[in-house]
């Protein structure tokens, strides 16, 4: 005799795929076979007894998931005393493998096509230790939606987002009324997994619900205390993400470890994103970028400027960047575009329309106006105060605390660029020296439109030399 158990994720068996899904019964010891009813706790009787009989399947004709439900302080503590939550009888059928073994696979005749594992010695919960009857601790349902927990009645709780405004996103408890939520809300969601919880605090519960329609979702381990409120698909997590709140149109996007304490709004597409995505407020549109690991504290779009500096229009696009490692606390206008920025671009205020850069390492503590565009920048570029119209320059290693006005435009600077000070209009000049300490303010020949080397006379007096359309002139950097 031979028993057909779904092991493996899948909605139907193929013919190929039978012999490798069969339990025989020939093979258990005893002479046991048919199906014997019992109630959970003359189950565990008869196994700590080893009065099984190996090939009989018994029905659990009262189990019931009994679970305590996830809840934490306004400070994201668990909560020492929870809700312990009883669902709907479900009978479970359990195969003897022994006199006091059962098969760790279950089947429930209410559901046949679901995949349940089934763990018979969880008998009283973890914080409240209330009395429990076994726990499913794996469930794929005919849609192939997997959990390590029985989804189809788990309930988590999250509070409103504030009074009144009928978004529930919270998992802590900040006062305001609270709703429950299955994992996957909307009947249409198929194909997803989520990861098993491993180590993470004393809930055995993941504590993540998706409130509207989610496919092809894969997480792994320790995803919890995730909100998402609109659709998703075809996302993948790595492992310890948790903590996010996470809007519509979140798709096809791979996330890798460590994705903790975001809110991301709507519009988070197409990227790949490093290890540790921390604490990062992204409020507009999120496309197609590369992130390097250690992207925190960023705050992208409405909150970083339309509300805290009170300019923009709201529509704050984060599009086709290539960014490496420690990207961090910078505050991000709108159009942040197809940039390629390697390592520590740290503690920037960005305004609008920074776009089409090449950025080298250490780009830090700057304030950018609107419109810095098309120019290639190497490594150290610090501390500088920069207005609007910032364009096609290219930029030497060590461009620092500098003060620069309005239409700094088609500029190359081959060496240090350092505590200088231009007004508006520096166009089309070379510097061929290191520029350090020189204000150009009064200068005249700097912001015409002509070609201006920047050069250095032997004894270290700069000058500058350029072709009027008449003859070559040279004249003292102050002229």
């Amino acid at each position: 005799m031979a028993l057909i158990l779904r092991t493996q994720i899948g909605r139907k068996l193929t013919a190929a795929e039978l012999d490798g899904n069969l339990l025989y019964l020939e093979g258990l010891s005893g002479s046991g076979g048919g199906l014997e009813e019992v109630t959970f706790s003359q189950l565990t009787t008869l196994i700590s007894g080893s009065n099984l009989q190996a090939g009989t399947f018994y029905k659990i004709t009262d189990y019931q998931t009994v679970y305590d439900q996830p809840d934490y302080d306004s400070l994201g503590a668990e909560k020492l005393s929870v809700t312990t939550k009883t669902a709907s009888v479900e009978e479970l059928c359990v195969l003897a493998l022994s006199e006091n073994v059962i098969s760790e696979w279950a089947f429930s005749p209410s559901f046949p096509s679901d995949m349940i594992k089934f763990d018979v010695t969880f008998t009283q919960t973890e914080i409240m230790s209330a009395p429990a009857k076994g726990r499913i601790t794996e469930r794929v349902d005919e849609k192939g939606n997997r959990t390590p927990y029985d989804m189809r009645t788990v309930l988590f709780k999250r509070y409103e987002s504030t009074l009144g405004s009928g978004v529930f996103n919270s998992y802590k408890d900040n006062g305001n009324a609270s709703q429950e939520f299955l994992t996957f809300e909307d009947s249409n969601s198929y194909d997803n997994y989520i990861g098993d919880q491993v180590d993470f605090g004393n809930f055995v519960l993941t504590n993540t619900t998706f409130q509207s329609e989610v496919k092809g979702f894969k997480s792994g381990n320790n995803f919890a205390n995730n909100t998402i409120l609109g659709s998703c698909e075809n996302s993948k997590f790595g492992t310890d993400c948790y903590n996010n709140i996470i809007g519509t149109g979140f798709d096809n996007n791979h996330i890798g470890d460590m994705f903790q304490e975001n809110i991301i709004q709507d519009g988070f597409q197409d990227n790949h994103i490093g290890v540790f995505f921390n604490s990062n407020q992204v409020l507009d549109d999120f496309i197609g970028n590369r992130i390097g690991n250690n992207f925190e504290n960023n705050q992208i779009g409405q909150n970083g400027f339309l509300y805290v500096y009170g300019y923009g229009t709201g529509f704050a696009t984060f599009i086709k960047n290539t960014i490496g490692e420690d990207f961090q606390g910078n505050l991000i206008g709108e159009n942040f575009s197809n940039n390629n920025i390697g390592n520590g671009f740290d503690s920037n205020d960005v305004y609008n329309n920074f776009t089409n850069n090449v950025i080298g390492n250490d780009f830090l503590s700057n304030t950018i106006g609107n419109g810095f565009q098309y120019n290639k920048v190497d490594e150290l570029f610090a501390g500088n105060l920069i207005n609007d119209d910032f364009q096609y320059n290219k930029m030497s290693n060590i461009t620092a605390i500098n003060l620069i006005d309005s239409n700094f435009n088609s500029n190359t600077m081959l060496d240090t660029f350092y505590q200088n000070v231009t007004a508006n209009g520096f166009n089309y000049n070379i510097g061929k020296t290191e520029i350090e300490s020189q204000n150009f303010v009064s200068s005249t020949s700097v912001y015409q439109n002509y070609t201006c080397d920047i050069i250095k006379d032997p004894i270290g007096i700069l000058y500058l030399t350029y072709y009027s359309g008449i003859a070559f002139t040279t004249v003292p950097a102050t002229s």
